[in-house]
């Protein structure tokens, strides 16, 4: 029995097929961040204030306080005044961060909605954990670490991203969204 394929718009007309029988489709590509932000509103940069930093600072931490959802990185951007390796880890153990609150700021903007997690600038009550990525930067040199949405924080954990050299000027941005765990 021949399948036929309507245009899906109430039209009445049908898809077209070529004379060796493929479809003819279009699509619109779109990064998995374009997608939970216009989709579900629910994308959030999360940045600290720049500050003079001692060795082995966590700059940046962002504990994922949703109930049920994964938190999930897209990309982090890290710069700092000085040749320095940058460790971007998920702690030890369940933290209760301590430092300099950082509030995320939702991208789909206006939808005022609070994001589903603790930022904490300058964090100091966390230890280093399972390592997801290292690598040195250059002084004054932005560097994205695009994570593409691979890295999932469950709820309650937490990804920190520390520089390991002492320097004046440190920041990092995290872009992150919430989902179904999978």
């Amino acid at each position: 029995m021949p399948v036929t394929l309507k245009d899906g718009h109430g039209t009445g007309n049908l898809a077209m097929v070529d004379s060796e029988g493929h479809l003819a489709v279009g699509a619109i590509q779109k990064s998995a961040l374009q997608h939970q932000s216009e989709t579900y509103e629910n994308v959030y940069a999360f940045s600290n204030a720049t500050y003079n930093y001692t060795a082995a600072d966590t700059i940046l931490l962002v504990k994922n306080t949703h109930a049920s959802k994964a938190m999930t990185i897209a990309k982090i951007w890290v710069s700092g005044d000085t040749l320095t390796e940058v460790i971007v880890h998920m702690p030890a153990a369940e933290v209760t961060p301590t430092g300099t609150a950082v509030t995320g700021v939702n991208l789909t903007n206006p939808t005022g909605r609070a994001a589903p997690a603790t930022a904490i600038g300058d964090e100091t009550n966390n230890t280093r954990g399972t390592f997801l990525w290292s690598q040195r930067i250059p002084a004054n040199t932005p560097y994205c670490v695009d994570a593409m949405s691979g890295i999932q924080v469950g709820p309650g954990k937490s990804i920190g991203v520390d520089f390991v050299a002492v320097g004046a000027a440190a920041n990092v941005t995290i872009w992150a969204y919430w989902k179904d765990l999978s």
